[in-house]
């Protein structure tokens, strides 16, 4: 009997792959094993069954990707869910364009999730609304929840139907905690948030996706904190902020940076407050990165011509 479904957990010598007839543990074996390369949790692939009770099979194929993670090593995303907080921990604007520029360079779609919002008093809940409102604007959808009320979780699960969702952000800011609302009947391991470095410990230990009640999974992924920068021509890196982006064609010259030229509009444009002046900074922060890192890369490269 084939069968197709979707890696859901990784064992030692063994995947568990969740089907229509429910979860089937899967092998790699013989010539099925040279034919693969690692398999990933989120991949798609079809087994053939060779025991019924408990149900056993071979892995015989893998469905090509349509995009791939290497840390945490996760296939097929519809979406990062990037859990921030505007304090416990605080919210950290450099973090998030770091993260949002990863992902775009990458093609996956990102909703920035704002937890602990029974924690903000007026004037905090009205700075976060004009964060949200900025995010928005650019593209990037916000959800605003508590998981210690329950909040909004539901909107969550909402907009991870029929999706594969991952978590990330800052330790402290929460993943585990709300992961706990949306599947009460499992138990996490919640960290404790450090007061001196305002940051918490992920307890988790392995890669597992959550089936959703009604459809979807959540990727539950240890330490998925952060996410390294690419390694890109510096003047892509515009391309990835959708703001600068979107106006770039506007410059005096053609081959603007948006640093130091005259005539530049996107410096006009953040005078007049029409880009945010953090996304700004955070962008030139990106592309002196990636300047330098290019600039050092083709200096090593020249000298072992020598």
């Amino acid at each position: 009997m084939h069968l197709r479904g979707r890696i859901t957990e990784e064992q030692k010598n063994y995947y568990i792959v969740d089907t229509d007839n429910g979860p089937v543990r899967a092998s790699l074996k013989g010539v099925s094993r040279k034919q693969h390369a690692r398999l990933y949790v989120g991949d798609i692939v079809d087994i053939e069954l060779y025991n019924s009770e408990p149900p056993e099979s071979i892995i015989r194929q893998l469905v090509p990707r349509k995009n791939t993670l290497q840390k945490p090593p996760v296939a097929n995303i519809d979406q990062v869910l990037l859990i921030c907080t505007m304090k416990e921990p605080l919210l950290d604007l450099d973090f998030v364009d770091r993260f949002l520029f990863a992902c775009g360079t990458l093609r996956l779609p990102v909703r920035l999730v704002f937890n602990k919002c029974d924690l903000l008093d007026e004037s905090e809940t009205i700075t976060q609304s004009g964060i949200t409102a900025l995010y928005e604007k650019i593209g990037y959808p916000c959800l605003c929840v508590s998981a210690l009320t329950g909040e909004n979780i539901g909107n969550i699960i909402t907009h991870g139907s029929n999706a594969l969702s991952i978590f990330a952000g800052q330790s402290g800011a929460g993943k585990t905690a709300i992961l706990s609302r949306i599947f009460p009947d499992r138990t996490f391991r919640i960290g404790e948030l450090s007061r001196n470095i305002q940051r918490g410990v992920h307890t988790t230990t392995s890669i597992t996706l959550l089936k959703l009640p009604q459809s979807g999974y959540i990727a539950d992924t240890p330490g998925f904190s952060t996410m390294e920068l690419p390694h890109i021509p510096e003047d892509e890196v515009a391309t990835f902020f959708p703001d600068i982006a979107a106006n770039q064609g506007s410059c005096k010259f053609a081959n603007c940076i948006h640093g130091n030229e005259p005539g530049c509009a996107i410096k006009e444009m953040v005078q007049r407050g029409e880009i945010a002046e953090s996304r700004y900074v955070n962008y030139l922060k990106i592309y002196t990165y990636m300047h330098r890192k290019n600039r050092d890369y083709k200096g090593m490269k020249r000298d072992s011509n020598y």
